[in-house]
């Protein structure tokens, strides 16, 4: 797991919007795609058109605004020319998918060169989750179900031996819980600090809660506020209190293996 983004819309020196990747045997994915994800990608070493999937959360602009660049980068080789054939790129999210993407461009005199000059169609496929089936992608079987945030998903994927839940955003959500039970890896947003919530959000109480019932091997906390600067520790240790497990606080660039 890399962490290419793990706060928020406002940034840090340690964090902006929402992105991590995930490579296993057969599979690589992205898990949102704020702005940044595709430059960051290539300064940390990984290669963007090797990736095989993207699971968007919800449609907010810092965990989808590089959606169409990478639609668009997918025309390409990688040096840059028109690609004489193209891998096939899935984008995964919540109901509302293919509206999003057929507005940006297939109704767009901005955007439509996209549909008319590159022909995304040929080459992504759009698919939409509502949480009452599974997709495999490849060896990767992902499930979903809808979260308190904005008509927004949560992720469970389970890949050989391993299993692991992205919350996205959300307050904390009973249904997310249930979905990553047992879960080795929990990716888990904790926006603020217990009493200064904005919006439809977890904090550090909450994301305890959460943690004592999922009961995961390793947790990761991202998607976290300025408001979070120089106090990480504090958060690990309220976490630690209700359930002892390997926490990380997640900050842009952080390699995990798990």
């Amino acid at each position: 797991m890399k962490v290419l983004g793990s706060g928020s819309i406002v940034p840090t020196r340690q964090r902006f919007c929402s992105s991590i990747y995930l490579r296993g045997a057969s599979q690589e994915l992205l898990l949102d795609i704020g702005p940044g994800t595709i430059q960051k990608m290539v300064r940390y070493g990984l290669d963007p058109h090797s990736i095989s999937g993207v699971l968007i959360s919800h449609y907010h602009v810092d965990h989808v605004a590089e959606l169409l660049p990478l639609i668009k980068m997918w025309a390409y080789d990688r040096d840059g020319r028109p690609a004489r054939s193209q891998r096939g790129l899935v984008i995964i999210g919540p109901k509302g998918l293919r509206e999003l993407v057929r507005s940006l461009i297939d109704g767009s005199r901005y955007f439509g060169y996209l549909d008319s000059t590159m022909n995304y169609k040929k080459y992504t496929s759009l698919v939409e989750v509502s949480g009452d089936e599974a997709i495999e992608l490849g060896d990767v079987r992902v499930k979903a179900v809808g979260v308190r945030h904005y008509d927004g998903v949560a992720y469970r994927l389970t890949f050989p031996g391993r299993s692991l839940a992205y919350s996205g955003d959300t307050v904390v959500d009973e249904g997310m819980i249930k979905l990553a039970e047992g879960v080795d890896v929990l990716i888990h947003e904790c926006s603020f600090p217990s009493g200064s919530s904005v919006g439809l959000h977890t904090d550090d109480e909450g994301l305890s809660l959460v943690v004592e019932r999922v009961r995961p091997k390793l947790l990761v906390v991202t998607h976290l506020y300025p408001a979070w600067e120089g106090r990480e520790v504090s958060l690990a240790s309220k976490i630690l209190e209700r359930h002892r497990c390997r926490v990380v606080i997640a900050s842009d660039g952080l390699t995990i293996r798990f």
